[in-house]
């Protein structure tokens, strides 16, 4: 039985089966929060009350905690020990600081419960990890600002296998573990996203000259140093085709980043990757990712999808507790990526999607507006159907105004492609 969300129109139906510095203030102007706080034309005041929301963060250095001892992140509770870092505060900051000491610091929802973790290796202690917390903590979100090494790293070390190419890492869109971990996850648990970074290697290459990278020989692997042939830049020439393995999850909602749009969205022209080396898909079997961008500059310079990721979490967040206001009860995952997906301001001219910003950019204020349901014109529909099983839904046009529907479910996980070891294996 595999339970689906679908919106229409306004409808919407879900089936389930680095810097510390941080002005939030543009960021949330790009997209629409404050249209959910207190003193909006929506009449709400969401503060992710009720909500709890996990961070899994990765070393920077040795160290992957928020820094709680300030006194805007005292509800961020750190569960693994390392020491404090710049990345994970700046990250926790987005998505919940009270904003007491620093104005321009406060979070999406302050009121929100947050628990941080590491991302610690092998994946599968990650992994078994979030299972576990989920359920322990009630997570309806977690947010996942890190990547999975592919292509250049370090400057001078290649993450490619000169087996499948020598110029080309094949990692770029491949349904990798993670991806697929993340998925059978959300599988198991309906009722719970992920928010994945996209990250941030777009156009990155090597200096020149000598590097390291792996060759695959029988069972085991060699780390050899050459020159020649060079690998191209992490996406190609033309940017695309640079996903990271992590970010082809199917059920995830993936987020690239764009630059701040200073008094919000106005046209598809004002989103920008200029300052943005956010990566761009689609995946390996076609399939469009990032979901949907978000800004990520927190400090007049380069946007990270490591800042848009908690600006589209917190967002998320803010939806589950109206959705709940309402009904008494949380929507599923898929219902809250169908929501933000459905209502993305478009990156196009012709509204459809593509490969560089997903579905569009996130705005809280139409989310909101959908859900509130204001002129009796949006339904977003959870249900449940049964292979070979039809279910039809009748809806009135007018005639002039227009019609949308997205249809969304959280689907098993899929296979990784098994490796070969030779150029067959490239894309």
């Amino acid at each position: 039985m595999t339970k689906l969300t679908l919106l229409v129109l306004l409808l919407v139906i879900s089936f389930s089966p680095l810097s510390a510095q941080n002005k939030t203030v543009s960021q949330r102007e790009t997209v629409r929060v404050d249209s959910l706080k207190a003193g909006s034309s929506l009449a709400v005041n969401l503060e992710g009350d009720g909500i709890a929301i996990g961070q899994w963060e990765s070393f920077s250095g040795s160290n992957a905690e928020v820094n709680s001892s300030l006194s805007d992140l005292t509800h961020f509770t750190n569960l693994d020990t390392s020491g404090t870092s710049g990345h994970a505060t700046s990250v926790a900051k987005i998505m919940g600081s009270k904003g007491a000491t620093n104005a321009s610091e406060i979070g999406v929802v302050p009121n929100a419960t947050f628990y941080v973790f590491d991302v610690d290796f092998p994946y599968s202690n990650m992994i078994a990890e979030l299972a576990d917390a989920i359920d322990e903590y009630d997570l309806l979100l977690s947010n996942h600002s890190y990547d999975d090494n592919a292509g250049w790293q370090l400057d001078t070390f290649w993450f490619g296998v000169n087996n499948i190419s020598e110029t080309e890492d094949y990692k770029f869109g491949y349904y990798g573990y993670l991806a697929r971990k993340y998925d059978s996850i959300m599988y198991a648990h309906p009722h719970h996203l992920i928010v994945k970074s996209v990250f941030n290697d777009r156009g990155v290459v090597g200096p020149g000259g000598s590097f390291s990278s792996y060759t695959k020989n029988g069972s085991s692997w060699d780390l050899v140093t050459r020159s020649s042939p060079y690998p191209e830049a992490d996406g190609g020439t033309d940017g695309y085709d640079g996903l990271s393995p992590d970010a082809t999850s199917k059920n995830a909602l993936v987020v690239g980043a764009v630059s701040n749009i200073s008094g919000g969205y106005s046209s598809y022209t004002d989103i920008d990757y200029s300052s943005s080396q956010s990566q761009w898909g689609p995946t390996d079997d076609g399939r469009i990712k990032p979901d949907v961008v978000s800004p990520g500059d927190l400090s007049g310079g380069t946007a990270y999808s490591s800042f848009s990721t908690p600006v589209v979490t917190g967002i998320a967040a803010m939806l589950q507790e109206y959705y709940h206001d309402i009904h008494g009860r949380y929507m599923l995952a898929s219902s809250v990526k169908a929501l933000l997906i459905h209502t993305a301001d478009a990156a196009t001219a012709n509204g459809s999607p593509n490969a560089s910003s997903g579905y569009g950019l996130v705005n809280a204020h139409s989310a909101g507006a959908f859900l509130k349901n204001s002129d009796d014109r949006q339904q977003l529909i959870e249900g449940e159907l049964a292979n070979g099983e039809t279910h039809e839904y009748s809806v009135y046009l007018d005639g002039t105004t227009d019609f949308r529907a997205t249809l969304a479910w959280t689907d098993p996980a899929g296979i990784t492609p098994t490796l070969e070891y030779d150029s067959t294996d490239l894309d």
